[in-house]
Parts: C-alpha cells; structure tokens; sequence
C-alpha cells in the first residue's frame, strides 16, 4: 500500500506539473498571440488616424476651394451684367445716333429738292448742306470711336476667359472695366 500511495502521490505531483506546464504554455502562447493582434490593431488604428487627418485637411481645402470658386463665379457675374448694361447703353446711343443721322440724311434729300425748286435760297442751302455734312462726319466718326471703345473692351472681356488664378481674373476684369469706362467717358463727351 505505501507503494500505492507514493506512486500515487508521483502521479499527482506529474499532473499537477503536466497541468502547470499547460497552463504555462498556453499563457506564453495567449501572449504571443495577444501581442501580435495588439500590434496589428495599433497599426490599422494609427492608419486610420492618418487618413481621418488627411480627410480632414482635404475636407477643408475643398471648403476653401468651393469658396474661391462661388467668389469669382460672383465677381464674374457681376463683370459681365455691368459689360451687358454698358452694351446696352452704347446700343442705346448708337441707336440715337443712327436715328439723328437718318434724320439729318432725310433733311439733307429735302434740302437737295429744294434746291431744285429754288435758286435764290442757293447761298443759304449750301450752309445746310454743309453744316448737315460736318455732323455726319461727327456722327460717323463718333460711332467708329465707340466701336472701337466697345471692340477693346470685348477683346479684353475674351481674354478674361483664358484667366489661370484670381489676380489675373480681377486684373482684366478691372481692364476690361476701364475699357467700358472709356466708352462712357467718350459718349458722354460727344452728348456734350
């Protein structure tokens, strides 16, 4: 029986050492494979981090971006409803002046009948005639010198269109605004 017992109690001292040996190895091999996924989760978290960042900084340069372009598509709206008023104002005068001349070329064909009709008023239709002639040399000539204001200040507006950045867009705006300033200027001298 003593044998009995000590084999018994080597017995349980071999499993109790077998049961230690396990649980040893299993919480060496929980360890290996705990570090591992850790590493692997710090890895993906710390990518994640960095797309969130660069998300973040395009987030906010489109915002910049879409801003710029509501800016410039405002400033640009506002270029082409003053261009398209200052055309319809040189069309309007155009318009007058074209009229005045039709006007002045009709008077000129009475005046020229009544020259037929009478001799003695010679002297007096050749004043009319020439005084009619010089303002429809102004007329004419005023109307080239607004078109070629109005030419200029298209050919600007046109090469506004090829504008790369903002300063360039706002430095032909502003030329082509100048340009449409010059027509003013010249037909308000002319109504003058």
């Amino acid at each position: 029986m003593g044998f009995m017992q000590r084999d018994i109690d080597f017995k349980l001292i071999l499993l109790i050492l077998v049961v230690i040996i396990a649980i040893v190895g299993l919480t060496i091999f929980y360890q290996s494979s705990a570090g591992n996924i850790i590493q692997k989760y710090n890895k993906v978290k710390d990518k994640l981090e960095d797309t969130q960042d660069n998300l973040t900084s395009v987030a906010v340069q489109l915002d910049s971006c879409l801003d710029d372009f509501q800016n410039i598509t405002a400033e640009y709206n506002d270029a082409v409803s003053y261009q398209s008023e200052a055309q319809d104002e040189f069309n309007s005068l155009y318009e007058e002046t074209e009229s005045e001349l039709e006007k002045t070329e009709s008077s000129l064909k009475s005046v020229e009948d009544d020259l037929e009709d009478t001799k003695a008023d010679l002297t007096q239709v050749k004043d009319n005639l020439s005084a009619c002639e010089e303002t429809t040399t102004s007329y004419e000539d005023a109307a080239g010198k607004a078109d070629n204001y109005a030419s200029d200040a298209w050919t600007t507006l046109d090469s506004c269109k090829e504008c790369s950045d903002i300063t360039s867009c706002q430095d032909c705006i502003e030329e082509a605004l100048d340009e449409v300033g010059n027509v003013r200027n010249y037909l308000d001298e002319i109504e003058s």
